[in-house]
């Protein structure tokens, strides 16, 4: 039984490795689209989670985590835009 638990958490381990390494790969190879390398400060309108950047926390916490649970049940209410006057 211990045994078995063990490859079970070396297998997570490395699909999580082997994923955080995919992201970071593709995140070198693509230029970044502003020159400020901070997140724009403005809305940005119709803005999504690209998937492999969605893969890499569920693949960590395949249960997701508060915040991942909020955000799937509250997406989509409110918008960006809803927000600007603030």
């Amino acid at each position: 039984m211990f045994l078995q638990l063990q490859l079970q958490l070396q297998l997570q381990l490395q699909l999580q490795l082997q994923l955080q390494l995919q992201l970071q790969l593709q995140l070198q190879l693509q230029p970044h689209p502003h020159p400020h390398p901070h997140p724009h400060p403005h809305p940005q309108p119709g803005s999504e989670i690209p998937p492999l950047t969605a893969r890499v926390p569920r693949a960590s916490t395949p249960h997701g985590t508060t915040a991942m649970w909020i955000r799937d049940r509250l997406d989509g209410l409110w918008n960006d835009e809803d927000f600007t006057a603030w």
